[in-house]
């Protein structure tokens, strides 16, 4: 069965430095507990077990978890940790307001279904159907209108039940958190895509609908280094350079200079020597003059005197 599951999943695992090659999820799949399970409309995601196995086959370790745990939530962060030393985080939060209303709402849907069930024998026509959890199903909430707060109105058997069913969650709330924060720090080093080709699709669509109709995407440079540009993107705005520079404005050293640092200044860049050199061959250039050696070694000197 396992073996079927690396056979029909293994497309789906794309190819990086920490991530597998089809044989890896083969030969993984094929030995370790877990798989995927179906979410919405038959998407398919890998489950935690599967993820720590190849997590720990590619020895990505995790940090200490960070746990916050009070009267209202519980919340875990995760660091998944690469050999290279790479970190990935993922946080899961519960707020026990919401697990309270899903199960009142799980309560309320299962008192429904039994009235369902109950009115339609024909031996009860005659009977009255007396809910579980809930006093009166068509008026399920009471209402304060002093404060606008809602309460359920719940029959002692319903009071105990979602008392029982907190204290319960609350005392494996903080590893159910663990193990599924630690699976998203995992899957996001890995670098795995579990989305659909529609999904991933349509948010490429919002983003380039965000950047009025342009992709625009940088890569990762240093911190002195300028941005390299993709093919289907549109020229950064330099906000010290919206309009034509006048070529009178840079005739001098000096004017070059000063020029220099103010770009710098706004780019939050280091004045170094490599970068004032750097952004005054830049600036020259965007204006069309041709600066020969001796004028950027004055305009270098010039830093070295003011620095």
């Amino acid at each position: 069965m396992a073996n079927e599951i690396a056979v029909k999943y293994k497309n789906e695992l794309l190819n990086n430095q920490n991530q597998f090659t089809k044989k890896d999820v083969e030969d993984i799949v094929d030995t370790v507990q877990g798989g995927f399970y179906v979410v919405g409309k038959d998407k398919r995601v890998p489950d935690s077990k599967l993820v720590s196995c190849l997590a720990n086959a590619k020895e990505i370790s995790t940090l200490e978890p960070i746990i916050k745990k009070t009267s209202e939530y519980c919340e875990v962060t995760a660091t998944a940790v690469s050999p290279t030393g790479q970190q990935r985080t993922g946080s899961v939060k519960y707020l026990y307001a919401d697990v309270i209303q899903e199960r009142l709402l799980a309560m309320l849907e299962s008192d429904k279904e039994a009235e369902k069930k109950f009115k339609s024998s024909k031996f009860n026509e005659n009977k009255k159907f007396k809910p579980a959890y809930f006093n009166d199903l068509n008026n399920p909430m009471t209402v304060d209108f002093s404060t606008g707060e809602m309460t359920p109105n719940l029959t002692e058997r319903g009071q105990l039940k979602i008392v029982r069913d907190m204290i319960n969650f609350k005392k494996t709330a903080e590893r159910s958190a663990g193990t599924k924060a630690e699976r998203v720090a995992f899957l996001k080093i890995l670098n795995q895509e579990w989305r659909e080709p529609e999904e991933i699709e349509h948010e490429e669509s919002e983003v380039i609908s965000v950047n009025n109709g342009k992709k625009i995407r940088y890569e990762e440079v240093g911190e002195n280094e300028e941005p390299k540009k993709t093919q289907n993107e549109t020229p950064k705005k330099d906000e010290t350079n919206q309009s034509v520079i006048d070529p009178t404005d840079l005739d001098t050293p000096e004017k070059v200079y000063n020029r220099t640092i103010e770009r710098l200044t706004a780019k939050n860049f280091p004045k170094t020597d490599k970068n004032v050199k750097f952004d005054a061959n830049k600036l020259l250039k965007e204006a069309n003059i041709e600066a020969d050696e001796d004028f950027i070694n004055h305009v270098m000197e010039l830093h070295k005197a003011t620095s």
